[in-house]
């Protein structure tokens, strides 16, 4: 226990790497450009990450990103975060070949696609790192790298009737109405 408490001491006067080291006050405010630091400082490049597509906007985000959930970091500033991912094409011939089958290099689908974002917006959309084992186990699963519908897109198709169940509802109606027909 003192040794805990002696490491949270030293950690605490160690100096933040946004503040310098001899002029301001414990009691000053970070910057804007440190707390933006400090909010992406737990993205990693080249790390593959788990994305929450409600926070991507949803007007300006193209479709080729809202359709995947995984994403790798390629690139990271202090203002901006690049992505890479797979587009649907990619994913189709990484699946139907078999990825399986290929070297360990190539057991993952081509991250032909690549989409910058601000800062603060990476360090809300992507929640959560997938650890290297996982990709290895479940890259050549289409659900692993492809997103769901949203919930809105899957209440409006659920709630909208399906043909088959349209023709079949119609069919009982024309066949009843052949039958009231006959009897009047």
């Amino acid at each position: 226990m003192m040794k805990y408490l002696e490491k949270k001491q030293e950690q605490n006067k160690a100096p933040s790497p946004c503040l310098p080291r001899h002029a301001l006050p414990t009691t000053a405010t970070p910057s804007p450009i440190c707390l933006l630091l400090e909010a992406i400082d737990h993205i990693k490049v080249g790390s593959y990450y788990e994305m929450d597509h409600s926070k991507l906007p949803p007007r300006t985000t193209p479709e080729q990103l809202k359709a995947v959930r995984v994403v790798m970091v390629s690139e990271k500033g202090a203002l901006k975060v690049a992505l890479r991912f797979p587009s649907i094409h990619s994913l189709h011939t990484h699946i139907t070949e078999g990825g399986y089958a290929k070297p360990l290099a190539k057991q993952i689908p081509a991250l032909n696609e690549k989409y910058v974002m601000p800062a603060e917006m990476a360090s809300e959309v992507l929640y959560r790192r997938i650890p290297p084992q996982e990709i290895a186990d479940r890259s050549n699963i289409w659900s692993f790298w492809a997103a769901t519908p949203s919930a809105t897109n899957s209440q409006r198709i659920s709630s909208s009737p399906s043909p088959a169940v349209s023709g079949e509802v119609m069919n009982r109606n024309v066949v009843s109405k052949r039958v009231h027909a006959g009897r009047s």
